[in-house]
């Protein structure tokens, strides 16, 4: 055999090794996922864990009791990272292993997490204004065993920041508050497991009492004129008296805007028509808060 001869066969036997040493080489099973974290949220738990680079899909295995595998635990397929499970028992213990998968077949399950899922946040959480007090009210979160309410002056109120009121009933009546100033809230449900993120900030402003005890007097003795007095409301600086001129027949009278400020609980109104009937109404006045309306109360001048 020449050289050239010779240099041609070793070149073809060094290509069919390499197509020989290619053929027979096979992928491997992906390695466990390593890193695997459980974090609960709102009646959910999420599960993430790092990246396995000759994986191509991921299977989680989960129980309520520990040791979970593949053989005794229920399995999520085709799993994405990260992947939120839900909707989950509030107060109950998850238990989580992860494997990795590819064309070669399935890893080792990764080390054991667990963690509670955190009850409900609150939702549709209202406050409404009363006479020097704010109710608070919101949807009942599913598994809470009670609520905690945190409250401040400033906005941005958090658990962190805010004044709590823990064991707080739904609804509840915030007060006595100061008129004029607004309060803002956020609110919070609690449970074996903990307690939830806070609800979305709500505010209001408390109004003063109602006046009470409001009378319409004709004035004996005079044509056209009437006496309206009601009880002081603690703290009012003025208030509104809102007129309903002869409803002529209408069934609900129609109060005129603007009012008839007073400053003391006693207003006497002239020059008004004998023989027709003429309604009113009263609100108190503190700062730059306003009262509810009292009950209507007419009368008819002489």
């Amino acid at each position: 055999m020449n050289t050239k001869t010779l240099i041609i066969f070793l070149a073809m036997l060094f290509v069919m090794s390499i197509i020989g040493c290619g053929s027979n080489t096979s992928p491997s099973p992906p390695s466990a996922p390593t890193g695997v974290t459980a974090t609960p949220g709102n009646g959910q738990i999420t599960l993430a864990w790092t990246a396995v680079p000759s994986a191509t899909s991921y299977n989680i295995y989960w129980s309520t009791a520990t040791g979970v595998t593949p053989t005794n635990g229920t399995k999520i397929t085709s799993a994405t990272n990260p992947y939120v499970h839900l909707p989950l028992a509030v107060g109950i213990t998850y238990y989580y292993v992860v494997t990795a998968v590819n064309s070669a077949g399935e890893s080792a399950t990764s080390t054991q997490a667990s963690a509670v899922p955190q009850p409900y946040t609150p939702t549709n959480v209202t406050a409404t204004t009363g006479n020097g007090q704010i109710t608070l009210a919101w949807t009942a979160a599913p598994g809470a065993t009670s609520y905690n309410i945190y409250w401040s002056t400033t906005t941005g109120v958090t658990p962190t920041n805010g004044t709590k009121i823990p064991g707080a009933t739904n609804p509840y009546i915030h007060t006595p508050l100061t008129i004029g100033i607004t309060y803002y809230y956020v609110v919070t449900a609690v449970s074996t497991a903990g307690e939830s993120a806070a609800s979305t900030q709500v505010s209001a402003v408390p109004q003063p009492s109602t006046p009470t005890n409001v009378t319409a007097t004709p004035v004996v003795g005079t044509t056209g004129e009437i006496t309206i007095s009601w009880t002081p409301v603690a703290g009012a600086t003025s208030y509104n008296i809102y007129l309903a001129t002869p409803n002529n027949g209408i069934t609900v009278p129609l109060f005129v805007v603007p009012p008839i400020n007073v400053i003391t609980n006693t207003y006497t109104q002239t020059g008004l028509t004998s023989g027709l009937t003429y309604y009113y109404q009263v609100t108190a006045i503190i700062g730059n808060g306003e009262s509810p309306r009292s009950t209507q109360v007419s009368a008819v001048p002489f």
